[in-house]
């Protein structure tokens, strides 16, 4: 049964590796995050007593069910499923008083990927606009 939690994992790894990278937290990844829950939950569990083959089953479907559910979650993020689930109306997406803040979040993220930086005049005073 090991060896099925064994390819569970490593078909959950390709596809934790591919989420794309935040450029918010250059060191924080959220792959990493899963990662690294992932090889904690397949290091198995050393229990000190006597240990009967019921158990261990009972903790290995345990560990399957964990994997499949994890490999759900990441593939509903991939998928973004919560955008289609519950999307945001106008008013959110443009707030009454800073129509452009969104999109200029979203530029300023797009610039900074980019290592485009803001000129000192806009920073200085305060200028904002679409861009």
């Amino acid at each position: 049964m090991a060896s099925s939690s064994a390819t569970r994992i490593a078909q959950l790894k390709p596809l934790i590796r591919s989420l794309p990278q935040s450029p918010f937290s250059t060191n924080v990844q959220l792959s990493e995050a899963l990662e690294s829950i992932l090889t904690r939950a397949a290091t198995p569990s050393t229990s000190t007593g006597a240990s009967s083959s019921s158990v261990d089953a009972l903790r290995e479907a345990g560990t399957q069910q964990r994997l499949q559910q994890m490999k759900d979650a990441v593939m509903r993020i991939k998928l973004g499923a919560a955008s289609r689930d519950y999307p945001l109306s106008d008013t959110l997406l443009s707030p009454p008083n800073d129509v452009h803040y969104y999109t200029r979040i979203r530029n300023a993220v797009h610039n900074a990927e980019n290592g485009i930086k803001r000129p000192w005049w806009k920073t200085f005073f305060s200028i904002k606009g679409e861009e």
